[in-house]
């Protein structure tokens, strides 16, 4: 009987030296599965919505380089057009030029900064993010000093024309070719009309001496003795076009110029965008390589 007493005031020790163990050792492993939870919620927040944000940067990064595209293409149309009838929009040719470059460098960056998306590359997006900013700022300066259409850039464009014009009546080869090419596009005659043509001593009821590219039948590819005969039954027969070209051409500058300011604008706005989406992917991968570097160092 005395050795059974023993035996279960034995147990009863053993019993309660593990129930103290346990709870002693609990509130170790609570400790320990609260830090894990705290490193998993860390690692949730440094990852999440990683991947929207890459795919927001490769969408909004192609429109960008299509619009990039599109404006080098307005640019270098514009200074053309600008540069053809003189020199007195040099300043503005020089903004077209700028923007064009401005836009060559952005579509660069954008493929660079893609390429670091892909690969997971911190450094690359961060210098792209700095990059996309000071080129839209740069972008928003020539906007308002070079591109803008003010009075006198209107004023000097029409000079221009009429100084064009009056070479292209001396024969000068260029300023010929280029009112042909003018009046045959745009369907109109002269700066200011088709009275540009008649000289002093010819009478009013006398049609004026247009060339054949203010006429509707004229084709530059047919020989000079058709085009010739063309002109003369254009003048007999009073077809020639009517209005001048000068309101033609200064419409036609201010389009241009309206569509590039649009163009430049929507441009910044995306540059903006993307700068802050390349800071967010930025932070997030850099945060991400910091907790795989921790985990990696503890035992």
């Amino acid at each position: 009987m005395e050795n059974l007493k023993t035996l279960f005031k034995a147990k009863e020790s053993k019993t309660s030296k593990h129930d103290a163990a346990h709870t002693h050792t609990e509130p170790a492993s609570t400790s320990a599965a609260k830090r894990e939870l705290a490193e998993l919620t860390t690692k949730v927040k440094a990852g999440c919505c990683q991947p929207c944000f890459k795919i927001i940067f490769v969408v909004l990064g192609t429109v960008a380089i299509l619009k990039c595209i599109a404006e080098i293409f307005v640019t270098v149309s514009t200074a053309i057009a600008t540069r053809l009838y003189g020199s007195e929009q040099s300043g503005r040719l020089v903004g077209m030029v700028i923007l064009a470059l401005l836009a060559a460098v952005v579509i660069s960056i954008l493929i660079y900064a893609k390429i670091a998306v892909f690969r997971n590359q911190t450094k690359p997006l961060h210098t792209a993010a700095i990059v996309l900013v000071i080129v839209a700022a740069l972008q928003a300066v020539v906007l308002g000093v070079a591109v803008r259409v003010t009075d006198q850039d209107e004023l000097n464009l029409t000079r221009d024309l009429q100084n064009s014009f009056k070479l292209s009546r001396d024969n000068n080869p260029r300023h010929a070719a280029i009112w042909a090419a003018t009046q045959h596009e745009l369907t109109c005659c002269g700066v200011n009309g088709p009275e540009d043509y008649r000289t002093s001593n010819l009478p009013d009821f006398f049609s004026p001496n247009v060339p054949i590219s203010c006429c509707p039948s004229y084709d530059p590819d047919r020989s000079e003795l058709v085009q010739e005969r063309k002109r003369e039954t254009c003048k007999a027969k009073k077809e020639y076009y009517d209005i001048g070209c000068k309101d033609l051409v200064l419409e036609a500058f201010r389009t241009s110029a309206h569509l590039l300011i649009g163009l430049t604008v929507a441009l910044i706005v995306f540059e903006i965008i993307l700068a802050i989406t390349a800071s967010i992917i930025y932070k997030k991968v850099k945060n991400q390589k910091k907790l795989r570097f921790s985990a990696a160092q503890k035992p």
